[in-house]
């Protein structure tokens, strides 16, 4: 890399998961570029007193790994303000500081590169304002099949939070137009066409967490920052293999169940060092994501058509007990 290339920030959320945190900077810790690495974490506070004990061991892990990168700086608050607003409010402090940041959310697990490749991508796109967004997450896709094997990242309409990056002049613009993060907004103003390229042409449903944000079902930051993006027309640098991994989708988070589908496998020894010359969707690799969410959809459906009759038989069988 590039000596002359400035290194990124990194800001990470947490909040009362401290086994999570623990694993997300063990991780971080590791990954090439960390001991030149400003790193600030902030955590939310305590909902409730039972929960004070969590917030605070989170603070102590977060406290122990000052030695390892150039500068750690904690930031703890003494109420909950949700993780919503504290990533939103956060990312945009570090912004307001730095010209562009890495952001990492407790439960993120890198590779050892995932630092090169995100400050590469942040300095070589900052002029490109096109691209709204580095992606340091992908989904499993089948890659067995692409011409160019030399392709290693590509550029992409859809945003993934699992670990990403931004510039301080895409990302404030959302945050000073009050209407950006109003889900009643997007709801009136985007057209069912456009919904539809949204959520990859229906084959995905992401335009479902705008209409649970609006009706209180969920609180969440990256719908709306995914919506700016696309609404602008950007698009977001994507690795065709992650660099990220997500370890909270086990029923510790607020926003996040128990999930078996979602998989991606790490590549800690990916470098990514040859990136898009040209500033335009991939179209071959966005059939490619089309491709898993159609295959994944079918597999959830034949679960649900086996698992519902086993449920069925289950219960009659407690009933005749």
């Amino acid at each position: 890399m590039d000596e002359n290339i400035p290194i990124n920030p990194v800001a990470i959320f947490a909040f009362n998961r401290p086994w999570h945190l623990n694993k997300t900077l063990e991780s971080l810790k590791n990954s090439k570029l960390a001991t030149e690495t400003e790193v600030t974490i902030f955590i939310d506070g305590p909902r409730f007193e039972r929960e004070r004990r969590k917030v605070l061991n989170v603070e102590s892990i977060a406290n122990s790994y000052g030695s390892f990168f150039k500068r750690l700086l904690v930031i703890t608050k003494k109420k909950n303000t949700g993780c919503a607003s504290s990533l939103l409010n956060g990312v945009t402090q570090m912004l307001q500081k730095h010209e562009s940041v890495i952001v990492l959310e407790d439960d993120i697990i890198v590779g050892k590169n995932f630092l090169t490749y995100m400050n590469m991508a942040l300095n070589l796109y900052k002029e490109q304002k096109d691209i709204f967004h580095i992606n340091g997450f992908n989904y499993s896709l089948d890659t067995s099949n692409i011409i160019n094997s030399k392709i290693k990242c590509f550029l992409l309409r859809s945003m993934f939070c699992w670990g990403w990056a931004t510039w301080r002049d895409r990302w404030i613009p959302m945050i000073e137009d009050p209407l950006c993060t109003d889900a009643f907004h997007l709801i009136n103003t985007v057209k069912k066409a456009d919904r539809k390229r949204f959520n990859l042409d229906g084959v995905s449903d992401w335009w479902a967490q705008v209409e649970a944000n609006a009706f209180g079902k969920l609180d969440t930051w990256a719908i709306f920052w995914f919506a700016f993006i696309f609404n602008n027309n950007g698009l977001c640098l994507t690795p065709c293999e992650s660099l990220t991994y997500n370890i909270g989708m086990d029923g510790s988070g607020e926003h996040c169940e128990k999930l078996s589908e979602i998989r991606a496998k790490l590549e800690n020894d990916q470098e990514i060092s040859i990136f898009p010359e040209e500033i335009i969707e991939d179209l071959g690799m966005l059939r490619l994501l089309k491709d898993y969410f159609k295959h994944n959809s079918l597999l959830n459906k034949v679960k649900r058509i086996y698992l519902v009759p086993l449920k069925l038989i289950k219960r009659i069988r407690l009933f005749l007990k």
